[in-house]
């Protein structure tokens, strides 16, 4: 008779057990590696886009200081108008 432990093929079950294991660990790697290589692509995404974006609001912040500087002046030709009435 065999031993029992003996399952087909002559494997052990603890050496079926490695084996399952193996398996398990391998595929953790195997996804670990794509999660980081999809981690990296939206980093790398999201810094294009953060820096398009600080791209626009200084295009904005230029143009909202040359409003402001355009208020400025018609204002005080506002002012100078006014006096020149009074």
């Amino acid at each position: 008779m065999s031993d029992p432990s003996e399952t087909l093929c002559g494997m052990t079950d603890n050496d079926l057990t490695i084996k399952i294991l193996q398996g398990i660990r391998d595929d953790l790697q195997r996804s670990n590696r794509d999660s980081n290589e999809r981690f990296q692509a939206m980093s790398t995404e999201q810094a294009a886009a953060r820096a398009e974006a600080n791209q626009r609001f200084e295009v904005i912040e230029t143009a909202l200081r040359d409003v402001a500087e355009q208020l400025v002046m018609l204002s005080r030709g506002v002012k100078a108008a006014i006096e020149v009435r009074a």
